[in-house]
């Protein structure tokens, strides 16, 4: 279900609880803001804090349980210090209206361990190089390496110039069977064709449609990387589901999605290939205030074994990447 910033009117005590934290949530986000301190991402009551939030997110007890479930999912440190600060900056920006700037502040400090290893120091950021942020996303944490002893079938939704796709040939060491990708602007599909040939990348199947929960036709607005579904939109695109692509007899081993806000439809699409194939997921949840909490949930109800990792892949509040990994 999607989740809506509603009131219980039945419940005044609800009402002030959720309110109450939401005030709590925001002066800690404040006090982040002003102190910088990483570790406050990791203190108990912070936790305490946002599993109490997540236990009054909704009039639904059965969909607060899920939150609290897809939030005790997550495996390490960092993937609960970045929850931490995507979760306190989109709740704020629902209920307040505010948060990018406190989350690019945050951002910066959950990766300082990662641009330590690289012997760059955070006050020098603006010069860093952008491929050492999005260097491998998608294929680079290592609970992903792939299986030797099976070959993979990729699906790449939102292919945008194909890159994604020469990644995961490089990933798996050409160890696959089948990649299937996604594009729906014209221009960008072409593009991704003309560089799949110029990088003699065999086996893919380019689809010129997007991915949702079913098929449809929607307008799209095109712009460049971040092209979506509007209303003011002037190019109209087919949509389709993961499930209605798929063969039924094909292994699908892993499922990429960074399609600008529509990962909650198109996981809906994909319910009968994640049961039936269990695949590694890479869902981007930074698209819409809700994802972080939204799309964990739908993940677990699908396969309810999933253990979560969190990364972020550049230096402000884009490129936050969901991995969930099958038991």
């Amino acid at each position: 279900m999607r989740i809506v910033k509603n009131e219980n009117i039945e419940n005044t005590d609800f009402n002030e609880r959720r309110n109450s934290l939401v005030n709590l949530l925001l002066n800690r986000c404040i006090g982040f803001s002003m102190n910088s301190d990483l570790d406050d991402l990791l203190r108990n009551e912070l936790q305490t804090l946002i599993k109490d939030f997540l236990a009054v997110l909704s009039n639904d007890a059965e969909t607060n349980i899920s939150a609290i479930r897809s939030f005790e999912a997550l495996q390490d440190d960092e993937s609960r210090q970045i929850y931490a600060c995507l979760f306190l900056c989109n709740i704020i920006k629902v209920y307040h209206g505010i948060g990018s700037i406190v989350f690019s502040k945050m951002v910066l400090l959950t990766l300082k361990n990662r641009l330590a290893e690289k012997g760059k120091n955070l006050s020098d950021y603006d010069n860093y190089d952008c491929n050492f942020f999005f260097n491998k996303q998608y294929f680079s944490l290592p609970q992903f390496k792939p299986s030797p002893e099976n070959k993979e079938i990729f699906i790449d939704c939102g292919a945008f110039d194909g890159s994604t796709i020469k990644d995961f040939v490089e990933y798996c060491d050409g160890n696959y069977d089948k990649i299937y990708s996604f594009e729906p602007i014209p221009s960008q599909y072409e593009n991704t064709l003309n560089n799949i040939k110029k990088w003699n990348i065999q086996n893919v199947e380019l689809l010129q449609k997007g991915v949702w929960s079913g098929d449809a036709v929607f307008n799209f607005s095109e712009n460049n990387a971040g092209s979506t579904i509007s209303a003011q939109g002037t190019i109209p695109v087919e949509v389709t589901a993961i499930d209605s692509v798929v063969s039924q007899n094909e292994n699908v081993t892993f499922i990429k999605m960074d399609i600008e806000g529509a990962e909650f439809e198109a996981l809906k699409g994909a319910v009968n290939t994640i049961r039936r194939c269990k695949p590694k997921l890479a869902i981007c949840i930074y698209h819409k205030p809700m994802d972080i909490i939204e799309i964990p949930i739908i993940i677990l109800s699908i396969f309810p074994e999933y253990k979560f990792y969190i990364r972020h892949h550049y230096i402000n509040v884009w490129e936050t990447v969901l991995y969930a990994l099958p038991k």
